[in-house]
């Protein structure tokens, strides 16, 4: 049976802030070691807004209360622990709304959904969040529960194969996946340049998708035909994303971009071979906004069309890098752009530095 993407469903925090203005709260609250390169970092990020569960409105503006100022400069603000707090705090309500989205698109009943597949890497605890969704959503108490966790940026891509997996085992199953990333909650303090350009790029939010087996009379938006993994050579020390005493910590090289440029062409080409197709095939790429450059040099490696990739920039621009959820907001905006029949593959790049793909087919809406 073919697994279909029947609907997905998206959420983000109620507050956002400009990246001018999310500049400025990086300046108060270091202590005086931001410099100029930091200014340019944001003002390149090719971002508009970006939302945080810390954000309220206070006299008509954004603000947020948790992170104080450095009180000197070996200052790393939050233990890891007040930060998971805030996520078992924020995590399931985002979460929820999301998949409340997806399942009524679908034009299903909660208790319809049979198994869930959960992916974060923002945050944890145990009974954990899908178990939370599942509560708040009103499901069966019988629902499978499957948890993907610390895989980063292309966990989505990995709970989209064991959904489709799900599906292809079984013919009577509705699957609910959702990502939820509380990426603002790991603020990084002190003048690290990778650090800093991770403050500048990432942002809060929740994805949800239900996969079911494709059948006559019942909408869908995508049929999963294929997916790919590819760990990259050479790579080790290119990504990481460690837990400190201070938050989640990442480690990211300036070699990311140039690696992806010479790493994804292949291992792409090889996957579309398998599956009997060639780039010339593939209408639109939902390229993981890891930030512009990743996007500028795989546009160019891979020889996408501007309109090919303006799902992905517009994704980045109106709320940032939000790690796995991300590529679903991504793959539900260019699905809009497509019409019956053409492809998009989508791509997201993790740790390790890995690689995870998925070729799906626009189907006709019922």
């Amino acid at each position: 049976m073919t697994a279909v993407i029947a609907s997905i469903g998206t959420a983000v925090p109620d507050v956002s802030m400009t990246q001018a203005q999310l500049l400025a709260m990086a300046r108060e609250l270091s202590f005086g070691e931001l410099n100029g390169r930091v200014s340019r970092i944001y003002d390149n990020a090719g971002i508009a807004r970006r939302g945080s569960v810390l954000f309220v409105e206070e006299d008509g503006e954004p603000r947020q209360r948790f992170y104080e100022r450095a009180g000197d400069a070996g200052d790393r603000g939050p233990t890891t622990a007040a930060r998971l707090d805030l996520f078992r705090r924020f995590a399931g309500d985002l979460a929820t709304r999301s998949c409340r989205g997806a399942v009524e698109s679908a034009g299903i009943e909660a208790r319809a959904v049979t198994h869930i597949v959960t992916a974060s890497c923002t945050g944890g605890e145990a009974p954990g969040v899908d178990q939370a969704i599942l509560a708040k959503l009103g499901c069966s108490a019988d629902v499978e529960r499957t948890h993907l966790g610390f895989m980063g940026c292309h966990a989505a891509i990995n709970a989209l194969r064991v959904a489709r997996a799900i599906v292809e085992s079984d013919a009577r199953a509705i699957v609910l996946v959702c990502c939820v990333e509380l990426c603002t909650l790991h603020f990084q303090y002190g003048a690290r340049m990778d650090r800093q350009v991770a403050n500048a790029l990432f942002a809060d939010g929740a994805a949800a998708a239900v996969v079911r087996g494709e059948r006559a009379g019942e909408r869908a938006l995508f049929a999963i035909e294929g997916t790919a993994s590819r760990i990259f050579s050479d790579s080790q020390d290119a990504m990481a994303w460690v837990v400190g005493d201070h938050g989640f910590e990442m480690a990211l090289s300036v070699r990311t971009p140039a690696l992806l440029k010479k790493g994804v062409p292949g291992w792409v080409d090889a996957w579309l071979a398998r599956e009997g197709l060639r780039r010339a095939a593939i209408g639109h790429w939902a390229i993981h906004p890891g930030g512009p450059r990743v996007l500028d040099e795989l546009g160019g490696a891979l020889g996408a069309e501007e309109r090919g990739l303006a799902a992905s920039r517009k994704v980045l621009r109106a709320h940032g890098n939000m790690s796995s959820a991300t590529i679903l907001f991504v793959l539900e905006r260019a699905r809009r752009e497509m019409e019956a029949g053409e492809r998009c593959v989508a791509m997201a790049f993790g740790p390790g530095l890995a690689g995870e793909g998925l070729l799906a087919r626009a189907v006709d809406f019922a």
